[in-house]
């Protein structure tokens, strides 16, 4: 304890030293260096002290020291030897601790004060006073204070030391929004309660949004409804540490319109700690524009070379039909008419077939990725190759249909196999050869060409042929854009490139194995699918039904409505009300919807179209089973069948089993809630 009553001298110093520390510590904090404050810190504390100067020693790079500053006179300091361990500076060197000396010879006689100088718990420097003995020496308690003080400018030091780590990462921070602005791609930063932090300039050219617009509210208000819990689930997942893949996004703009971005999604974390989430966003929509032009252009190109191929096939089919009708006609009275009717039913529906395999190929509609058996649309891509293919060419299939199922557009699957086996086709053309379709189910654990797959199943089509192969230097180029080994006129280059991005667009993987004048294959990866395909999921339950089932038909072609009527007529208890005339019929339907079981009417109508009769009906009674005719290229989408309540689509020309298997799904519902139809029941 310090004795103020009888240290009158150091009451003063602690006096000063109390009444002054805020202009100590403010002058100290305006030094800019580690020198500036140690000589700062000398020529405060020698008045304070009433000493007679003071000096600071540093330590450099080395660990060497040196004398930095000193406001001591020749006359009243005697600075000797300091190595460590020697001297009052070396001795405070050598123990770490503040001390007072006194130093007495037949030269000087003087007192000193001595404190270690730490930043960041290494030795920096060594700050001391001194006074002459001939004078006031320095007071007991005077080392206390010196002390103090000495750690006070330690104080500052590491706020100079912090202030210039700010700086640097400001500029740092300062460096780097400058290139995330400079880039074209959205950057955006949320913290963990889905709030926007960063909202890049790529970010407001993309959505339209400002940074002051977005900052703070929940990032979900640009995604669309339907993909909320999508997103959501995503967050948790990216929470719970789980690793989540690139994918395509739809978001909406600050108009209202909708804009495609490919997203990558990190974690922003220390030491275990998770602070936010960074997305960075590519708008794609206009290369996806460019992708859809050059698959229509790559369709066109097949379109051309499938154009002999059909016109032949369906020549025959038209034969035939014209023929045996011909035939029925002539046979009629002779009572064998039937024979030659069945085989012009035959022939119409292979033409049928044929037509709707062209219209499949070559309508432009968007894709609707569904559950689907891979194996159906292969056979029946493979039925129409044969027709295509010269007869030189064998096709040799090995189809697993045990759970290949997975989530595709099958338009372009179609797309896929078709630009395949043209590519087979042209490898051994003049020559002939074989082409062999396989598909079967794999599992990531075995063999894979790609180390990147994420684990799990994958259903396998692997096209392979017996051509001339590739050039091990081309294989890497065959699915670039434009780039084709064929001659001029014979190709435009985007046959592989469309495949490849068919692949991409359904989280595929494809792999080519080729040596030249051995032949090619393609062997190619689809994540598989355990949802149910619409077929599947069309299985009905049924139970007794007490009364008649009320169908009403619309169709503007009279014979469609006779032909319709006819075969409704075969079902039991179905009672029949038609009309060409599709106002006449919605008006007939709104005095007599609650006695209605099923409405089918076709499409392309004058007056009230199809889709706009049904969305009439809709907003009447929405759970109104309805079965949609249309003639396949103008269908609706299926985002628009649900929205409108269609319980399902009969393709022209259709069948009497079709339209009976047709009713039968409509009337049978099992309530699926995703459907949006009432649940009715068959007869026994």
């Amino acid at each position: 304890m310090i004795d103020v009553e009888k240290n009158k001298g150091h009451q003063s110093a602690l006096t000063q030293f109390v009444a002054h520390i805020a202009t100590i510590i403010e002058k100290l904090d305006q030094q800019d260096t580690v020198e500036d404050v140690l000589k700062s810190a000398i020529e405060q504390g020698a008045p304070m002290l009433q000493a007679a100067g003071g000096y600071a020693y540093l330590f450099d790079e080395t660990g060497a020291m040196r004398l930095h500053a000193s406001t001591l006179r020749e006359e009243d300091i005697f600075l000797r030897q300091c190595a460590k361990g020697q001297g009052i500076v070396g001795e405070v060197w050598a123990s770490g601790r503040a001390m007072r000396k006194s130093l007495m010879d037949k030269n000087v006689a003087q007192d000193e004060l001595a404190a270690p100088i730490f930043l960041d718990s290494q030795l920096i420097a060594i700050m001391g006073m001194v006074k002459p003995i001939h004078g006031h020496s320095f007071f007991e308690g005077d080392l206390f204070i010196f002390t103090q003080y000495a750690l006070l400018v330690e104080r500052t030091l590491r706020n100079q030391r912090l202030l210039s780590l700010q700086k640097q990462n400001e500029q740092e921070l300062h460096l780097l929004a400058s290139i995330i602005d400079c880039s074209n791609d959205g950057v955006v930063h949320i913290n963990k309660d889905r709030k926007v932090v960063i909202w890049n300039k790529g970010a407001e050219r993309i959505t339209g949004f400002c940074a002051d617009e977005v900052r703070g509210r929940d990032f979900l208000f640009i995604v669309r409804p339907e993909r909320h819990q999508i997103v959501k689930e995503i967050f948790a997942s990216l929470l719970r540490g789980d690793d989540i893949k690139d994918y395509v996004a739809s978001i909406i703009k600050k108009d209202g319109s909708t804009v495609s971005l490919f997203c990558s999604w990190s974690r922003i974390q220390s030491d275990g700690v998770i602070f936010g989430f960074t997305i960075v966003a590519r708008d794609i929509t206009e290369s996806n524009r460019l992708r859809e032009k050059a698959e229509r252009v790559q369709r066109m190109e097949a379109i051309g070379t499938m154009a002999s191929g059909i016109a032949h096939d369906f020549n025959n089919m038209l034969a035939v039909i014209l023929g045996y009708t011909e035939m029925a006609l002539n046979e009629e009275k002779k009572g064998s008419a039937i024979s030659s009717m069945e085989k012009v039913l035959h022939a119409g529906i292979r033409a049928r077939g044929l037509v709707k395999q062209i219209l499949a190929f070559s309508r432009q509609v968007s894709t609707d990725h569904k559950p689907m058996h891979l194996s159906h649309t292969i056979e029946e891509t493979l039925t129409m190759m044969r027709a295509i293919l010269p007869s030189t060419i064998e096709i040799v299939t090995d189809i697993k249909h045990v759970d290949e199922v997975i989530t595709a557009d099958a338009t372009q699957m179609h797309q896929l196999i078709v630009n395949l086996c043209l590519n087979a086709e042209h490898a051994m053309r003049g020559t002939g050869g074989r082409i062999s379709v396989s598909l079967y189910t794999v599992d990531k654990t075995d063999p894979s060409p790609f180390p990147e797959m994420p684990s799990g199943a994958y259903v396998v089509l692997v096209i392979s042929d017996t051509g001339h192969g590739i050039k091990a230097e081309l294989v890497e180029r065959i699915f670039e854009p434009f780039f084709t080994t064929k001659p001029i006129g014979e190709g435009t280059g985007l046959g592989l490139a469309v495949v490849h991005g068919i692949v991409k667009s359904h989280s595929g993987y494809i792999f080519v194995k080729s040596d030249e004048g051995k032949g090619a294959s393609f062997r190619i990866f689809f994540p598989k699918t355990n949802g149910a395909t619409q077929e599947e999921h069309c299985h009905k339950n049924s139970r007794m039904r007490e009364r008649a089932v009320r169908v009403l038909v619309v169709d503007d072609d009279p014979s469609i409505v006779a032909m319709t009527e006819s075969f409704l007529s075969e079902l039991d208890c179905c009672e029949i009300i038609a009309f060409t005339d599709s106002v006449e019929a919605f008006a007939y339907i709104r005095s007599h919807v609650a006695s209605l079981d099923l409405v089918i009417t076709d499409q392309t109508m004058p007056k009230m179209t199809g889709e706009r009769l049904v969305a009439s009906i809709h907003h009447i009674r929405p759970d109104l089973p309805i079965i949609l005719c249309t003639g396949f290229a103008g269908a609706p989408d299926s985002e628009r069948s649900k929205h409108n309540c269609f319980c399902d689509f009969l393709y022209k020309p259709f069948l009497k089993q079709e339209l009976h298997a047709a009713v039968h799904r409509a009337l049978f519902a099992d309530g699926d809630p995703g459907d949006g139809c009432s649940t009715l029941y068959r007869r026994e």
